[in-house]
């Protein structure tokens, strides 16, 4: 199941999930996407209605969720944009992401989405992160739980150009990224990192 989710579904119907009947536990899964869009650009200092805080929880249960992060089709963000932090994903419990298994991130427009993702405590098995800095890709990691890091860590297309900054923030996760078993790098760039 694939469900399109954004900053227009606020409801926690629409983001509490049950397994259709008819999929066998083993293989059902839900994928939900967030496409960023030119909207979420715009807002500034967003906000949600201060009841809906802290009060949902993303519930898969007998299932594998996975969330992927993209930009909407034919949107190509300014390369100066500042990837959006939306405040829907404020109304998640702290451990409210905690049967996500995946995370998938596309473009660097959705850093501010996986953060805020990834601060809501999901335990991750695989993460693939795409355009993206060495340094974004170290903060993403630094920002998680020990137990939230993924085994398995795909890196591509990532962008040149910030190796000295990117030293620094690898001495203070080095234990964290030990938790990594399976590293797939799919470039140079990443490899420079791997390495």
């Amino acid at each position: 199941v694939t469900c399109e989710w954004g900053p227009e579904l606020r409801t926690p119907s629409v983001l509490s999930s049950k397994p259709d009947a008819k999929l066998r536990p083993s293989s059902a899964a839900y994928h939900y996407v967030w496409t960023v869009t030119q909207d979420q650009l715009d807002r500034s200092n967003d906000t949600i209605d201060d009841s809906m805080v802290d009060d949902l929880r993303l519930i898969c249960s007998f299932t594998r969720c996975t969330i992927s992060i993209k930009c909407a089709e034919g949107f190509t963000p300014p390369a100066n944009a500042i990837p959006p932090d939306p405040a829907e994903l404020k109304a998640f419990k702290s451990d409210g992401l905690l049967a996500v298994k995946s995370l998938t991130l596309s473009s660097r427009i959705g850093l501010g989405v996986a953060k805020a993702v990834l601060s809501k405590g999901p335990r991750l098995d695989s993460m693939h992160l795409m355009d993206l800095t060495a340094t974004d890709v170290l903060v993403l990691l630094g920002q998680m739980s020990t137990s939230g890091v993924p085994r398995e860590l795909t890196l591509e297309s990532l962008r040149p150009g910030d190796g000295q900054h990117a030293n620094i923030r690898l001495l203070a996760i080095k234990e964290k990224l030990q938790k990594v078993k399976v590293l797939i790098v799919k470039e140079e760039a990443a490899s420079r990192l791997a390495a």
